[in-house]
């Protein structure tokens, strides 16, 4: 396998991936009915949430010691990693108010 640091695919490939997260929750509370603005809520705080522990902003104890994730993606033989670790926490809300949007007005919610 080939390890390759490139911080600006690695940011690309995150934001794909917490759009997936965003939009994977935002579907899901749509489906047992919950009020479009209550789910945007919910989706906010459980994207940022899911995201802090993806990438290591929030602690995470396993079997009584703290451990940080590190989040690659693996694509044919290579890795992609970045030098400065994962921000998914840090485009939670961004990108949830996007993709939320977006589903929302798919859905005729807006």
């Amino acid at each position: 396998m080939n390890f390759i640091e490139n911080d600006e695919q690695f940011d690309a490939m995150q934001e794909a991936l917490l759009r997936e997260i965003v939009r994977a929750i935002r579907t899901g509370l749509g489906d047992i009915g919950i009020e479009p603005e209550k789910a945007f809520e919910a989706t906010e705080k459980m994207t940022f949430s899911i995201a802090a522990l993806l990438d290591g902003a929030r602690p995470v104890m396993i079997e009584g010691e703290k451990v940080k994730p590190f989040l690659a993606f693996k694509k044919d033989k290579n890795c992609l990693l970045s030098n400065g670790g994962s921000s998914l926490h840090e485009m939670a809300f961004d990108v949830a108010l996007e993709v939320c949007g977006d589903v929302d007005e798919a859905a005729g919610l807006e």
